[in-house]
């Protein structure tokens, strides 16, 4: 199933042309009909190779354009309709604007009144129809003729349609369903019923639903889709729903139904796209109030610039009241207070983000799935993507996909890590077990270690519980009734940790020494502990039994630097006075930075090695 929409200015002949495409009356209120002018949203269909075709009528008076905009809200495809002797007007603009804000930009252009021109006129109205479409959309469209006096006019609109939507995708199904109302009835005795479009999912008799944004759950009694009750009803198409344990007060239009709870938001992290027109009110933007509106809704908000964008801006949306509203989601904005639309937009968030952590990975131009995915993973390092589907338009399928692309590290079925924000946490970890392993405790209890890499690094303790079961899985760490440590890892014994830090502060006092040289004690022990203090980067080995204390070593090796750089080149017997050490030993502090690539001996002369 499909829906379309009506787009155009007043009086060019909508309605009229859908009462000869459907056969049915689109005008409903009884101020219409006396008028002769739509008002609000009306609704007819007929049908076609892919099963029934909704079709919303829209108001074309920009008195009524915020009417249009919530019938705009899922259509598959527009019809826009141009009168062939007024051709362009205001409002055929701003209809146009808001097809290419809410992302529909399939459709067909119908010029209607041909009976009331000449052939040069018409073929005029289509040349501008056509430039100003290409302008906007970025693409031609084809245009069809139609005036009451042509028999078969509405029948080739009809075909063309059907062709349209077989050509295009099929509606979106990913088992999302989402239905932003635009009414509501109290029938006596059958609870509420409210009506939308539904979208990216089935409804089903005896399904459980939630309202947002209060939050209110219900059950489905009763659906019905172009006037016949169904036990299930198919995006995209026009649903009433019947729904028990809910009160007529609890429900109006711009709240939407859902199949799962989200939290209502009144901050958005966003991309907006101001009109032409209007792109020098970026730099006030923050100053100005404007008109929101999303799906159905209609809100005053607060828009603050934040960084430039391709095509926009980055921007931060403050709602004045609470929204049920989702990441992927468009938006339109007029100025408050006034009749113009001014542009339109993503959201990206649908969460209170501060700027200075929301602008982290806010990059290129308008969001797409894959550019969401990366930048809510960026901007924490980690994604739960059973939340991020539930605070989404998107399916947990269609995010997994991107993850997959990225080479996110994957924690469990729903979790998942950026790659380098793993491995700088892993290392944290790794590097807080080593330091408790050589201080003498073979275990560390996993709480107390969550807590102190969660101190170490920000992270919340149990994103970092999560790196710790994967680090399990990988053999990395091994998880014991004792509690946590490095796999193979074992914990030194206190007297020989103790006998290593005796060794390293006395070293630290010394300078070159030689093993034989360092005092009592068997030979090999010492030995031993001298290397494991090399691993720990506490001393520096100088031959097979030489050593010296590394804060000692490097105080050398500075000097030596210093001197090398303002001289160029020295003999050994010139370093020797420099460091005011024995021959020996100056030897083996210069071998060691040769082995370092820092200097080199070269005819009895050493250099820097640049």
């Amino acid at each position: 199933m499909y829906v379309i929409g009506t787009a155009g200015h007043v009086d060019h002949g909508k309605s009229t042309l859908l009462r000869a495409l459907t056969g049915m009356e689109p005008d409903r209120l009884p101020e219409e009909k006396k008028r002769g002018m739509t008002i609000d949203l009306n609704f007819v269909w007929f049908a076609g190779s892919q099963g029934k075709i909704g079709i919303v009528d829209v108001p074309g008076h920009q008195r009524f354009v915020k009417n249009m905009i919530t019938g705009a809200v899922a259509f598959d495809a527009f019809l826009l309709v141009v009168a062939a002797d007024d051709g362009w007007m205001p409002q055929t603009e701003e209809h146009a604007q808001v097809l290419y804000g809410l992302g529909v930009e399939q459709g067909l252009v119908v010029i209607t009144k041909t009976d009331l021109v000449e052939q040069t006129r018409i073929s005029e109205v289509k040349g501008s129809v056509g430039e100003r479409l290409a302008q906007l959309f970025g693409r031609s469209y084809e245009m069809l003729q139609f005036s009451p006096a042509e028999l078969n006019g509405a029948a080739v609109i009809r075909a063309k349609l059907i062709e349209l939507l077989g050509r295009g995708p099929r509606p979106r199904n990913v088992g999302k369903p989402a239905l932003w109302i635009d009414r509501v009835f109290l029938p006596r005795g059958a609870g509420v019923v409210v009506t939308g479009t539904l979208r990216d999912g089935q409804l089903n008799v005896g399904q459980q639903v939630t309202i947002a944004p209060q939050s209110v759950q219900a059950t489905i009694r009763s659906l019905q889709a172009y006037h016949e009750n169904v036990n299930t009803a198919e995006p995209t198409s026009r649903v009433a729903v019947g729904l028990t344990r809910l009160q007529g007060t609890e429900v109006q239009r711009g709240d939407v139904l859902l199949s799962h709870p989200i939290a209502a938001t009144q901050m958005l992290v966003s991309w907006v796209h101001l009109f032409a027109d209007n792109r020098d009110m970026r730099c006030f933007l923050g100053n100005k109030q404007f008109s929101f509106y999303v799906g159905t809704a209609r809100q005053s908000a607060r828009v603050t610039f934040w960084k430039e964008a391709e095509g926009g801006c980055f921007a931060g949306i403050k709602l004045a009241q609470p929204l049920g509203i989702r990441s992927g989601e468009h938006f339109l904005l007029r100025l408050f207070g006034e009749e113009q639309t001014v542009g339109f937009g993503l959201v990206i968030e649908p969460v209170a983000t501060p700027k200075r952590v929301a602008i982290k990975g806010l990059e290129g131009g308008k969001p797409t799935l894959d550019s969401i995915v990366r930048y809510c993973l960026t901007r924490e390092g980690f994604l739960d993507v059973d939340e991020m589907a539930a605070r989404s338009i998107y399916s947990r399928e269609e995010i997994e996909k991107v993850l997959r692309l990225v080479e996110a590290v994957r924690f469990s079925s729903a979790k998942f890590a950026d790659k380098t924000v793993f491995e700088k946490n892993k290392n944290t970890l790794c590097e807080l077990l080593r330091s408790i392993h050589g201080a003498g405790k073979p275990h560390v209890g996993e709480n107390s270690l969550a807590k102190a890499v969660s101190k170490a690094t920000g992270l919340k303790e149990g994103w970092v519980q999560e790196v710790i079961s994967h680090l399990v899985g990988m053999k990395i760490l091994c998880r014991s009734d004792s509690g946590l440590s490095l796999f193979g890892a074992q914990a030194e014994d206190p007297t020989e940790v103790q006998a290593m830090e005796e060794i390293g502060s006395r070293l630290a006092t010394l300078g070159v020494i030689a093993l034989k040289d360092f005092g009592t004690g068997e030979i090999s022990v010492l030995k031993n502990r001298m290397h494991k203090l090399v691993k720990k980067n506490r001393v520096v080995a100088l031959g097979e039994d030489h050593f010296i204390a590394a804060s000692t070593f490097e105080m050398f090796k500075q000097k030596v630097l210093r001197y090398l750089q303002e001289k160029g080149q020295s003999t050994t017997s010139e370093l020797r006075t420099v460091l005011n050490v024995s021959r020996k030993h100056v030897i083996y502090l210069l071998e060691k930075m040769d082995e370092q690539r820092l200097t080199y001996l070269k005819d009895g002369v050493r250099r820097l090695l640049r």
